[in-house]
């Protein structure tokens, strides 16, 4: 049984079952334009989020003008691994991993 955060109600908050979980540590995409440059945030990467256990992906969006993505209504403790993808095809694909899926503030 699957049930999701239906919202405020007539002044009352449904409750999402099972809680779902959020990924708010290692959730940015950076990019180094050059050998001794320092790293800056990428705007605009795909960011494909995947279970550890069985690869599934579970989640997919874009990071925002600071770089950062924010995957949830993942599985509560379950772990994954982040692939950041350029559209434009001019910076290699990374991954970062594992994060935890925490408790949705």
């Amino acid at each position: 049984m699957e049930m999701k955060l239906l919202g405020v109600l007539a002044g009352r908050t449904a409750i999402s079952w099972p809680p779902c979980g959020v990924l708010r540590n290692n959730n940015r995409v950076f990019y180094k334009p050059g050998a001794t440059e320092p790293e800056v945030p990428f705007s605009g990467a795909v960011v494909r989020v995947h279970r550890i256990v069985d690869g599934k992906c579970v989640w997919v969006g874009l990071s925002d003008a600071n770089g950062y993505y924010y995957p949830g209504e993942l599985e509560l403790g379950s772990k994954h691994y982040a692939v950041a993808i350029d559209p434009t095809g001019q910076h290699q694909v990374t991954a970062a991993g594992p994060v935890v899926a925490t408790l949705e503030m």
